[in-house]
């Protein structure tokens, strides 16, 4: 090869080399952030009359494992209510007899009771929504709603569900409670509560509700 050529050759190759190098001045752009949610409060709660929702209840442990089947849970919608200018839903629950009624209603991105307690919040999500607290010598409640969607297999189906969850913490000099026990619920667009729980202070076991069959269509 003669020296011209192999000066050439050598050229060329560093002139490809030197375009294959990253550009140190090149900025790379950040992703954007994750679109709002845009969650309407109404798809969850579905409150019309006709509206009902049968869960299967199921004493469980500290890992979810099933210790007893017990008895099931209805919830329907059999009418309205107004108190203090505002229209509330009629909410009963026929876990015993009497049945329990209260009252729900949508305000504002919540689902809210007539003693203006948190039952579920659509927005905002993944901050302190609502505080329960249950003493002088008991626990304080601080319930959040969790923006990344969770699977939940139940009877009445699979579904895409957000958790509200409580943080736990004693008052009073009451005995600390594990955070299995912390109280929650699972909320799927369109259905509703599609599984709870519910926890007593000196029942080592909990309670769990599964969604079994339901109807929205009011």
């Amino acid at each position: 090869m003669s020296p011209t050529a192999r000066f050439t050759l050598v050229i060329l190759v560093l002139s490809t080399l030197a375009a294959c190098q990253p550009d140190e001045d090149e900025v790379v752009a950040p992703l954007p952030p994750p679109a709002p949610q845009n969650l309407e409060v109404t798809a969850f709660s579905n409150l019309a009359i006709g509206n009902y929702w049968i869960y299967q209840r199921y004493r469980v442990d500290s890992a979810d494992n099933v210790a007893s089947v017990l008895t099931v849970d209805s919830i329907f919608i059999s009418g309205d209510s107004v108190v203090n200018g505002e229209t509330y839903w009629k909410v009963h629950r026929n876990v015993m007899t009497p049945n329990w009624t209260y009252l729900w209603r949508d305000s504002a991105g919540y689902v809210v009771t007539e003693d203006h307690e948190v039952v579920f919040c659509a927005d905002p999500m993944d901050q302190l929504i609502y505080t329960e607290v249950e003493g002088p010598v008991g626990v304080q409640l601080d319930y959040t709603v969790y923006s990344t969607p969770e699977t939940i297999t139940v009877e009445a189906g699979t579904f895409s569900a957000y958790r509200m969850q409580a943080e736990i913490t004693s008052i009073g000099g009451f005995p600390e409670l594990a955070d299995w026990r912390s109280p929650r619920s699972y909320w799927a667009e369109d259905v509703g509560r599609v599984r709870y729980y519910e926890f007593f202070a000196f029942d080592p076991l909990g309670i769990r509700y599964d969604l079994v069959r339901y109807d929205v269509s009011n």
